[in-house]
């Protein structure tokens, strides 16, 4: 927990900084790409005795992914919801924490590999939702742009 606490704080301080200069979409992507990569590593990875190390870097990695979602969807509810972006996040949390429980429901039910899938097609569910918002928000931009 501290590998990883220590890994958001300067993954946060780090995308706060990038954020300025890159598209919301591409850092997305690249939350995508690293996301995979985990979820890889997961999937073929089998735990030996001397593998502690891969622990700590597992832990780093899901860290950088989780600061990735975080920010960005925070970005996102706070540039769509304006004034009123309290219930946004409130609803936010509820899903997150429905789909904390639901996960934790169906864990002694599921192997790992079945988490993995699970996983992948969540995240491929929520990259292209995400993805449409974030294109309808750019098409917003370009048409207000245009009228003046």
């Amino acid at each position: 927990m501290i590998c990883y606490g220590a890994t958001s704080v300067a993954c946060v301080i780090t995308i706060s900084h990038v954020t300025k200069h890159i598209n919301r979409l591409a850092i997305i992507g690249s939350g995508l790409v690293f996301q995979l990569c985990l979820l890889i590593v997961l999937w073929l990875w089998k735990p030996a005795d001397d593998d502690q190390p891969v622990f700590y870097v597992l832990a780093a990695g899901w860290a950088l992914c989780d600061i990735i979602w975080n920010s960005q969807i925070y970005n996102l509810i706070a540039l769509l919801m304006g004034d009123i972006y309290e219930y946004a996040y409130n609803a936010f949390y509820m899903v997150q924490g429905l789909g904390m429980a639901i996960a934790f429901g169906y864990s002694p039910y599921l192997c790992t590999e079945m988490k993995i899938y699970v996983m992948v097609g969540f995240l491929g569910a929520g990259l292209l939702l995400y993805s449409l918002i974030e294109l309808r928000i750019q098409k917003l931009k370009r048409e207000y742009i245009s009228t003046f």
